[in-house]
C-alpha cells in the first residue's frame, strides 16, 4: 500500500463493492467517480446469471455482507429459437437474478452507494485521479468494447416475464433479451459484431418479439452500452489493482458482468485487507471463468441457427440443469488448450 487512504478511481458497481469490503475491513476509503451526481441515468433491468459456480448468488452476498435487497430471483425463463421453437426452462433454483440499474432509490447503484456512505467511504463526484495515483482502478471500459447493448426501456401493464431469443438474422452471434418486472421493462439486443446495424436489429427484435406475446409500452426511452474489454486481460502493467470492466471481466459468451464485476472488487478489496496477491485471488477465483467464456464464444461463434437451435433442446432436456451449465464453465482441459487461439481470434475480430 502506498498510503493509509485506500484511492478508487470509478463509481460504479465494481468500485463500490471494493469500497465497501475495504470500509468493513476498517481502512479509510476514498472512490474517484468522474460523473457528477446531476446525471441521470433511465431505470432498466439488468440480469445476473446464477449458474457458472456451486454457490447461489445470494450466498456472495452473505460473504462479503452486500445489499441484496435490489436483486430479484428468476426461475422461469423462456428460449425462442428462429423459427419459433420454445423451451421454457423452470428450476427450483434461481437461473437468474435481475436487478435495478440507474438513479432509482432501489436500483443497484444507489444502493451500493448509500452502504458505501453508511460505512464512512467518502464519494467524490466529478472528479478524477490519475492511474498511477489510485490504489483500485475501476473507471470502466476505456474503447470501443467486445460487446454492445443497445435497447429501450418503457412502463407496462404486462406481466412479469424473462424472455430470450436467439436467431442468427435478428441477432448476430448472441441474442435478443426481454425482462418485464414490475411493470417496468427492459428489452435490448447484445451484439458483437454489425455496430451500425443495433438500431435496425433493435427494431426487428422489438418487433418479433410482440409477435410472440404482444404487450403495451408506454414512456418508451433508448439506451445502450458497451462492454467487454479484452485487450485488458492480458495487461499486467505495473499500478494499481484493476477490477470490473476495466479488467475486461465478463463471460464473454453471453455478456454477464455483473457478478464478475463485484466479485472482482472484492477479491481487491481482500487482497489488499489481507496484504495477499490479487493475480492469485483472480486466477483461483475468477479468471477460469472468463477464459472458459472466450473459448465458448469462439465455439459459438461457428453455430447457425440450427446449431442454436439443438443447444436449447440439449439444454432442455437436462433434469440437473445447473449441473449441466457448470460444465460449461469448469471445463479446464479444453480451456487450456483453446483459451489462447480463443482470444486471439476473438480480438483481431474487436479491433
Amino acid at each position: 500500500m502506498k498510503r493509509d487512504t485506500v484511492r478508487i478511481v470509478g463509481g460504479g458497481i465494481s468500485g463500490l463493492t471494493a469500497g465497501i469490503v475495504l470500509a468493513r475491513g476498517g481502512r479509510d476509503v476514498e472512490i474517484f467517480e468522474r460523473r457528477r451526481a446531476a446525471m441521470t441515468h433511465p431505470l432498466r433491468w439488468d440480469a445476473v446469471e446464477n449458474w457458472s459456480t456451486t454457490a447461489d448468488l445470494s450466498e456472495f452476498f452473505a460473504h462479503w455482507s452486500l445489499d441484496a435487497t435490489p436483486f430479484r430471483a428468476v426461475s422461469n425463463v423462456e428460449v425462442h429459437a428462429f423459427d419459433g421453437e420454445m423451451h421454457a426452462f423452470a428450476h427450483p433454483r434461481p437461473l437468474l437474478y435481475v436487478v435495478k440499474r440507474g438513479d432509482d432509490p432501489g436500483s443497484l447503484d444507489t444502493a451500493l452507494a448509500r452502504q458505501a456512505l453508511e460505512l464512512g467511504v467518502r464519494i467524490h463526484r466529478g472528479t478524477t485521479l490519475a492511474r498511477a495515483d489510485a490504489d483500485i482502478w475501476a473507471a470502466g471500459v476505456q474503447r470501443r468494447g467486445f460487446f454492445l447493448d443497445t435497447g429501450i426501456t418503457f412502463r407496462t401493464t404486462a406481466t412479469d416475464r424473462f424472455a430470450i431469443l436467439v436467431d442468427r438474422q435478428l441477432t448476430p452471434n448472441v441474442c435478443a433479451y426481454l425482462i418485464i418486472v414490475d411493470g417496468i421493462g427492459t428489452l435490448a439486443v447484445l451484439l458483437t459484431r454489425r455496430f451500425r446495424d443495433a438500431r435496425a436489429l433493435l427494431d426487428n427484435t422489438r418487433a418479433a418479439f410482440q409477435r410472440i406475446q404482444p404487450f403495451a409500452m408506454q414512456d418508451v426511452r433508448m439506451r445502450s452500452g458497451i462492454g467487454g474489454a479484452m485487450h485488458a486481460l492480458l495487461a499486467r502493467a505495473a499500478g494499481p489493482l484493476v477490477i470490473g470492466e476495466a479488467a475486461g471481466l465478463l463471460d464473454y459468451l453471453w455478456g454477464f458482468g455483473i457478478r464478475y464485476a463485484m466479485l472482482s472488487g472484492a477479491l481487491a478489496a481482500q487482497a489488499l485487507l489481507e496484504q495477499t496477491d490479487y493475480e492469485a485471488l483472480l486466477a483461483r477465483e475468477l479468471r477460469p471463468l472468463v477464459l472458459t467464456s472466450l473459448v465458448n464464444r469462439r465455439l459459438y461463434d461457428y453455430a447457425d441457427n440450427k446449431g442454436y437451435r439443438a443447444l436449447i433442446r440439449f439444454f432442455g432436456a437436462r433434469q440437473q440443469l445447473h449441473t449441466a451449465l457448470q460444465r460449461f464453465y469448469r471445463s479446464r482441459g479444453i480451456r487450456a488448450r483453446l483459451w489462447p487461439w480463443a482470444i486471439r481470434s476473438l480480438d483481431n475480430a474487436a479491433a
